[in-house]
């Protein structure tokens, strides 16, 4: 499997603190089966995450490390983008270092309070300059999984949805899961990605829900979403939408079971 969100770099944000703590990460990751890591850390948050080394050194650090003790695993340079205000800015500074493998997909969070109006106009902004946005766990905004008709005109204009795998499963509760569920059934979904921070706090497992995706849907949508999509962004190859049918928006968050 190939995971497109995974804070492994130590030292730069919330995810881990150490290489040792990047090392036991990438223990799990490997015993998970996931074979390549997008290696997103925080860029533009609000929150000062007072970093102690460089993402570009820390990265090489992890990177030696996979080469020495995981050579069964990849790691690729990455980040996840908070918008907020004068985020434009950055889109038009050189170099373009948030971007995922140094291709034109984006990987995008917002405030859990996001209004409709700023993911579409976040959109606009990314895509009048070439990006290809990517939104990060989406399960988040309520404004978003909540109106799956607005979720549907965001795909339209041109964005990709990432769900968190443990949220898929159940880990944020069942109302959650339900409503996840009826977006992967019906298309909605284009990645499934583990978000990890660390062993215990959203940790490297993507196993469960590539076996949930097995059963609700099938091991080919499984495979779409896990390792074909990925590897399209990784290659920076566009990536086919599904098509999601007017009948089914008017029935999604109903009592189909």
């Amino acid at each position: 499997m190939i995971d497109i969100h995974f804070h492994i770099v130590p030292g730069v944000d919330d995810g881990p603190k150490t290489l040792e703590d990047s090392e036991r990460i990438l223990e799990m990751a490997s015993r998970d089966g996931i074979k390549k890591i997008i290696a997103t850390s925080h860029r533009n948050h609000p929150q000062d995450f007072k970093p102690t080394i460089d993402y570009e050194s820390s990265l090489k650090t992890v990177q030696t490390l996979v080469a020495e003790k995981f050579p069964e695993i990849s790691v690729f340079t990455g980040a996840e983008l908070y918008i907020r205000d004068g985020f434009e800015n950055i889109l038009d500074s050189l170099p373009y270092n948030f971007t995922l493998n140094n291709t034109r997909y984006v990987l995008v969070e917002f405030p859990v309070s996001v209004d409709i109006r700023t993911v579409t106009d976040a959109i606009y902004e990314l895509k009048i300059r070439n990006f290809i946005p990517i939104l990060a766990h989406i399960e988040r905004y309520p404004s978003l999984i909540d109106q799956p008709q607005e979720l549907e005109k965001l795909k339209n204009e041109g964005a990709f949805i990432q769900v968190t795998g443990v949220a898929l499963t159940g880990k944020h509760g069942k109302t959650i899961k339900k409503q996840l569920i009826k977006l992967l059934k019906n298309g909605f979904i284009d990645f499934i990605a583990s978000d990890t921070h660390s062993t215990d706090r959203r940790a490297p497992n993507l196993s469960g829900s590539y076996e949930l995706v097995v059963e609700k849907t099938s091991k080919q949508e499984a495979e779409r979403i896990f390792i074909e999509n990925p590897e399209r962004l990784l290659k920076g190859k566009p990536i086919e939408k599904k098509e999601i049918k007017k009948s089914i928006l008017k029935r999604l968050w109903g009592d189909e079971k």
